[in-house]
């Protein structure tokens, strides 16, 4: 349990999550030196204030455990939290891309030309990954294998699912464009579906208030009216 908290994994393990959430330009070996810094300096914080605290040894070495977790803990939650951000940022990308290259192959480019168009003209993470699989496919590499590694690679679920539809273009052929629509349609109702889930959370944070504040004070007032109900006095 504790080498899941402070991501205790493989070095591929570490630089898949790493191409996930966005920090491509990051090492494995620079990851694991951030992370052992922050712990470092956690501890060392940790037992510093409890020193200047006056505390007792055991309050100080709880200060600099504890600090000492958040340190080793703070880069797993970013790179958390990053890869979270980008698959909110793919899925709201994936139908755009789809259609685009919906458009594409029904005015005449094959699938892979329609990768590139579509990859030179987008900014966004899928864009993005699209463009290595073009500069692999340029390299020498076959689409399908470029695209199955992107699948393989890609944090978010759905584009898995069109990277792989694009690589069995490249060989089976047959009327790619109505696949690519399918793929955009089923995005835009897991979209659907994830506002849907979002609104009920709301309005079920928006009675914690009622709850908390309102509730017990009509009991009160209720409570304050039952002596004379009960006694008339």
């Amino acid at each position: 349990m504790l080498g899941n908290l402070i991501d205790v994994s493989d070095r591929s393990s570490v630089e898949l999550r790493l191409r996930q959430a966005g920090f491509a330009d990051t090492s494995a070996e620079q990851y694991r030196m951030r992370q052992l810094g922050w712990t470092v300096g956690g501890l060392a914080l940790g037992a510093a204030l409890g020193l200047l605290l006056k505390v007792s040894a055991a309050t100080v070495l709880l200060f600099a455990v504890l600090s000492g977790y958040y340190g080793a803990t703070r880069w797993r939650a970013r790179v958390d939290a990053a890869i979270r951000h980008r698959r909110e940022a793919m899925r709201a990308e994936l139908y755009t891309v789809a259609q685009l290259l919906a458009v594409y192959t029904r005015t005449g480019h094959g699938p892979v030309e329609a990768v590139r168009e579509v990859a030179r003209r987008g900014l966004g993470p899928v864009a993005a990954e699209l463009r290595d699989a073009v500069g692999w496919i340029g390299g020498g590499m076959v689409p399908q294998q470029a695209y199955e590694r992107l699948a393989e690679a890609t944090p978010e679920p759905l584009a898995a699912r069109l990277y792989r539809l694009l690589g069995s273009a490249t060989t089976s052929g047959g009327d790619v464009a109505h696949a690519l629509l399918a793929v955009s349609d089923d995005v835009r109702g897991e979209r659907r579906e994830e506002v849907a889930r979002s609104a009920i959370r709301r309005r079920s944070a928006m009675l914690i208030p009622l709850l908390v504040l309102i509730a017990p004070t009509m009991l009160l007032f209720i409570a304050a009216a039952l002596p004379y109900v009960i006694f008339g006095t």
